[in-house]
C-alpha cells in the first residue's frame, strides 16, 4: 500500500504537467543562430494557434501562415509549412521559448521573446 501512494505521488505531479498548455497568443521574436545575429523571425500567433510567420526586418519582409501544433511547455511546436519548417522547443522559465528552427534538413539555435504586438 505505501509502495502504491509514493507511486502516485511521484505520478501524479508529472501527468498534470503533461496536461499543462502554454499560451503563445502574442507576437514572439527572435533571431536564427547561436549568437542571435542571423536572419529575424516573428511570430504573431492568434488564439487557436493560428498564425503569421514574418522572415526579415526590413521592407522586403516575407509573410507565411503558421499553426501552433503543440503547447504543452516541455514540447512547443510551431510549424510553418509554406517554407517546410517548424520551430521545436520548450517554455524556459523566464518566459522565453528555447528551441530550434528546422528547415532543410538544418537545425538553427532560436530563442523567442515575447514582445508587444
Amino acid at each position: 500500500m505505501r509502495r502504491r501512494a509514493l507511486l502516485a505521488a511521484v505520478l501524479l505531479p508529472a501527468a498534470s504537467y503533461a496536461e499543462e498548455r502554454v499560451s503563445l497568443e502574442g507576437v514572439w521574436r527572435g533571431r536564427l543562430g547561436k549568437t542571435g545575429d542571423g536572419v529575424a523571425l516573428t511570430f504573431t500567433i492568434r488564439n487557436h494557434g493560428a498564425g503569421m510567420l514574418r522572415i526579415g526586418d526590413s521592407g522586403g519582409d516575407q509573410h507565411f501562415p503558421i499553426r501552433a501544433a503543440s503547447t504543452r511547455p516541455d514540447r512547443i511546436i510551431i510549424e510553418a509549412s509554406a517554407v517546410s519548417g517548424r520551430f521545436e522547443g520548450a517554455a524556459a522559465m523566464d518566459g522565453k521559448l528555447e528551441g530550434v528552427w528546422l528547415q532543410a534538413n538544418a537545425r538553427h539555435p532560436l530563442t523567442l521573446n515575447r514582445t508587444p504586438a
